[in-house]
């Protein structure tokens, strides 16, 4: 799933529900349940560099972080939710990030192997249709807390 539902989805159940607890279970919970329904990622290069970074997550960074600044601009009177919605429903995927980093692959190797295991991954254009579906919900979902 592109980072760009996960922070959007992340920071509407944080605006919902208000209590960082349920907030921060929520989030992390409904990124692997994002995850477990159809969607399209891009390929994540196997080099480590910016260069390859940017070509591969560069267009949905871009999207994310405008997505994150109009939120905290729309909701400018709870910011501190929508950052933590974000934060909660970005974490499993930066987690990954250290995936084959000492002392992370021996301690999160059961985490990883779920993470993995619940993604389900179709074509592009089923898997953009999906999300951009999401974001409509999410967005109408927005549109009301915004009153």
């Amino acid at each position: 799933m592109l980072l760009t539902v996960h922070i959007l989805a992340g920071s509407t159940f944080a605006l919902a529900l208000v209590n960082p607890y349920y907030t921060a279970v929520l989030c992390f919970a409904t990124h692997l349940v994002l995850d477990a329904i159809p969607h399209w990622n891009y390929p994540v290069p196997k080099a480590r560099n910016l260069k390859t970074f940017y070509q591969a997550f560069g267009p949905d960074l871009i999207m994310t972080i405008s997505v994150f600044l109009a939120l905290l601009v729309v909701f400018r009177d709870r910011w501190y939710l929508v950052i933590w919605g974000a934060f909660w429903s970005a974490l499993p995927d930066y987690l990954t990030l250290y995936k084959k980093e000492k002392p992370f692959k021996t301690l999160l190797k059961p985490y990883y192997n779920f993470h993995d295991k619940v993604q389900f991954e179709v074509n592009k254009g089923p898997g953009i249709a999906f999300q951009g579906f999401t974001v409509v919900i999410l967005v109408l979902i927005l549109l009301g807390l915004a009153n």
